[in-house]
Order: C-alpha cells, then structure tokens, then sequence
C-alpha cells in the first residue's frame, strides 16, 4: 500500500469516527473499524464523497429515514448500509 492510500485510509477513519453527530460517529465508526481495512483503493473515493454529505442527510439515509438520490447510491453506500442493517 502506498504512503498516499495509507494516508487517505487513516484519514477516513478518522472521518468516520468524528462526524459531529455521536449517532452517525458510531454507525460510520463501526463501518470503518469492520470493513475501511479491506475497502478496495478504487472505492475509497466513494466514502470520501458519502462523507462529505451533510450530517444530518447522511443520518437519514443510514437509518432509512429518507432514500439518497440515485447518484449517492453507490456500491461503498450500498456497503454501509447495508453492514448497519444486517442485524435487523
């Protein structure tokens, strides 16, 4: 892994953990702590651009409160939702 992917990995984590909203810190946390590691590298820049959606949206398209617009709607949203879902 390069520098530059391994920087990019560290900071979505990062990303992932603190969102400003403790809820969506966990959800998102508990997706980076499982899955962020085996992410592949072509899809790291889909987290990025789920990650810079506002808080509160992102929130109510991970709990299903409100459907994303199809062009959010990719494989990494795909992912996380559907790892925050498997247990219900």
């Amino acid at each position: 892994m390069s520098t530059a992917t391994h920087n990019l990995r560290k900071r979505l984590r990062y990303q992932c953990q603190y969102r400003g909203i403790k809820e969506l810190d966990i959800l998102l946390g508990r997706f980076a702590a499982a899955r962020l590691d085996v992410l592949p590298d072509i899809d790291l820049p889909q987290l990025e651009a789920l990650l810079d959606v506002n808080e509160n949206t992102l929130f109510r398209w991970l709990t299903g409160m409100e459907t994303p617009p199809a062009a959010m709607q990719t494989p990494v949203y795909l992912a996380v939702y559907q790892f925050l879902h498997e247990d219900a």
